[in-house]
């Protein structure tokens, strides 16, 4: 549903939809995106928390925005 809102927001290009965070950090640096849109649970393997910390190391002018539908920030989060 994401992806569609993005590809029909004037200004605004989609550059992809990964599913996993293996594939993003593989994926993400070809691409280049201004913005990374990361859920915090990507299911199996390793979390988007875990995958943005890996790439912001090696690409800091990347942005991350995370979502969740999680409420309990403080699970996820270190302050």
């Amino acid at each position: 549903m994401l992806e569609q809102i993005i590809e029909m927001s004037p200004g605004y290009t989609l550059a992809g939809g990964i599913s996993n965070a293996e594939d993003a950090l593989q994926l993400l640096p070809e691409l280049r995106p201004e913005v990374v849109l990361m859920d915090i649970n990507l299911g199996e393997g390793a979390s988007g928390i875990d995958c943005v910390r890996i790439l912001k190391a090696e690409y800091p002018e990347m942005l991350f925005m995370m979502c969740t539908v999680y409420e309990d920030d403080e699970k996820y989060l270190r302050r």
